[in-house]
């Protein structure tokens, strides 16, 4: 009776004959605003007639079989339209009867339920979606990895709440998913929570794992355009081994265009050379160029100022020659291309 299962206090003539004898209530924030026995019986017929829950909010219990005659005139569709209101209410008080719905395959309908409190504000569409399918970092899984699952529950939650719409975070941890998308391509996962229009999630992801890929990639190419000289030679190095790992990442990237990975890689490649002959502008092809000048004018030059001009060495300095020539820029930037087409 107080917490709205059987039909009394709905009606003010029973809520009357109860309140005339002194009757105990309870805390109003238990009870349920339609008669839920009541309810769940016209809902079980509903589903042996008609098989489903998908009950039109017009709908009328009918006074004819197969439908019962003691609910004949029931307004049975307003009742469900409620009760999918009341989501959240019901799950976060009365866990028994959201059981219960779920014997007869009751459907949820996340768009339509209420806030607890009528003061909370409205749910943004991020939270509508996280709140019915759960975090994308789980819910986009194709292949889930056997034994994951049991792990998560065993190891879990990892935070705790009570609050219903929440129920994803009590058991999402990147950690446990990590490895798995990145076999996939996966390299930069605020970028996509992101794409897929997940922006506080993506935040949460930075701010607990720090900068994804692109963004130390954006970061990175900023400083090199910014006009900054780099004359020390501990730096260059460091800037070219950082170039080098990200180049490395995007070769198996999946989380954008093939077509914008190929253009990221090549401004990297450009700005690997520049580095490298320490010249501005120009394509890869030019900037290879620079860089075999820049070799010959410092290693081949050399050898020749220093070298003999005697007939015996003539044949040690076309060997040499040979060696130079067949010297790889790509090869010894971490850019040959025969690993690309292989990738």
């Amino acid at each position: 009776i107080r917490d709205g299962s059987l039909e009394v206090k709905h009606l003010p003539t029973r809520k009357a004959q109860l309140d005339a004898i002194g009757f105990d209530w309870g805390d109003e924030k238990y009870f349920i605003d339609i008669p839920f026995e009541k309810a769940m019986c016209a809902m079980y017929a509903y589903y042996l007639v008609r098989g489903d829950m998908f009950v039109p909010a017009d709908f009328t219990m009918p006074d004819e079989d197969p439908w019962p005659q003691a609910l004949a005139g029931y307004e049975i569709g307003a009742a469900v339209k409620r009760i999918r209101e009341l989501q959240n209410f019901m799950e976060a008080y009365h866990p028994e009867k959201v059981s219960l719905l779920r014997m007869i395959d009751f459907v949820w309908f996340p768009t339509l339920a209420l806030p607890i409190d009528p003061n909370e504000p409205e749910m943004t569409p991020e939270m509508l979606k996280l709140s019915a399918f759960g975090h994308p970092d789980y819910a986009k899984m194709i292949d889930i990895p056997m034994g994951l699952p049991d792990k998560i529950i065993a190891d879990g939650p990892f935070v705790d709440t009570n609050d219903p719409k929440l129920w994803w975070r009590k058991w999402h941890n990147w950690d446990y998913v990590a490895d798995y998308w990145y076999e996939n391509g996966r390299r930069d996962n605020a970028f996509v929570l992101r794409g897929m229009g997940y922006p506080k999630m993506a935040d949460e992801h930075e701010e607990k794992y720090g900068p994804g890929l692109f963004t130390q990639i954006e970061e990175t190419l900023d400083f090199l355009e910014s006009g900054i000289p780099i004359t020390d030679p501990a730096q260059k190095e460091e800037l070219l081994e950082k170039l080098k790992y990200y180049r490395g990442e995007l070769a198996g990237c999946t989380d954008t265009h093939p077509q914008e990975i190929e253009k990221l890689v090549e401004e990297i490649d450009v700005h690997m050379l520049q580095l490298v002959t320490g010249k501005k502008g120009g394509s890869v092809a030019e900037q290879f160029e620079a860089a075999a000048l820049a070799y010959e004018e410092e290693f081949v030059d050399a050898d020749d100022e220093g070298s003999e001009s005697s007939e015996d060495d003539y044949d040690d300095y076309d060997d040499e020659e040979e060696d130079e020539d067949d010297y790889d820029f790509e090869e010894e930037l971490g850019l040959d291309s025969s690993d690309d087409d292989d990738a």
